[in-house]
């Protein structure tokens, strides 16, 4: 009796053969390592598939599958450059908003606090203070930015 295979054989099966019950997952995989070997320029015979037939078959086997599954090093070096690349951003993002967060902090709650103190002491020559009103204005628009700004796995997702 035979029948399509799993949805990962079915779509290697260019040719619309069915797979045997028993073999499914063996034929996929032997498909997979052919189409995979044909884009490279190899050829392959049906002995050089069939793992055990000979010691150093097996080995070839082993790369040819090894060709099929694992990324080229071209492939694997662009995505460290990708990942440094995001790291650097992550630092540089979340020093801006530190960098935003504690001059915030500090206006709101060490600066103005001990100015008014001052300006309590001695109004009549503290009267100035009023002038720097913008300030508080400004920490409280970057608590608010600070708020409002997606993390960064937020923007990656």
């Amino acid at each position: 009796m035979r029948r399509q295979g799993n949805g990962a054989a079915a779509g290697n099966n260019k040719a619309g053969q069915a797979y045997e019950d028993s073999g499914d997952e063996v034929d996929a995989e032997r498909d997979m390592i052919r189409e995979n070997a044909a884009a490279d320029g190899e050829e392959l015979d049906e002995r050089s598939l069939v793992s055990g037939h000979a010691r150093n078959n097996s080995k070839v086997s082993g790369s040819l599958l090894a060709k099929a599954f694992l990324p080229s090093p071209v492939e694997v070096k662009q995505c460290l450059v990708y990942t440094d690349l995001a790291m650097k951003m992550q630092m540089i993002i979340f020093d801006l908003s530190s960098s935003l967060w504690w001059s915030s902090l500090g206006e709101i709650i060490i600066w103005f606090p001990f100015s008014f103190f001052v300006f309590c002491v001695d109004a009549e020559r503290m009267g100035f203070i009023w002038m720097f009103i913008p300030h508080l204005v400004r920490a409280a628009l970057g608590l608010l930015i600070i708020k409002k700004m997606p993390t960064t796995h937020e923007m990656v997702g």
